[in-house]
């Protein structure tokens, strides 16, 4: 699974972060996906629910999700 972040659109509030610190960091005012954040097992039904919260709750809707493709491109 892939997330993606809008880097234009985030207004750096953190509650990304807040609610997942092992897959959001903020940089400076720009949340980022940490190492494990990049790379997701599409398979885990509980983080899959708390990824769909956070980007619920995500100001900007800068959070979104795609479990087809890859976590990492080759």
């Amino acid at each position: 699974m892939k997330i993606e972040l809008d880097q234009e659109k985030c207004i750096g509030c953190g509650f990304c972060k807040e609610r997942l610190p092992s897959i959001f960091f903020l940089d400076g005012y720009t949340a980022r996906l940490t190492d494990f954040g990049r790379d997701i097992d599409g398979s885990n039904e509980i983080l899959i629910k708390q990824l769909e919260a956070a980007a619920a709750i995500c100001p900007a809707e800068n959070i979104s999700m795609d479990q087809e493709k890859p976590a990492r491109e080759a």
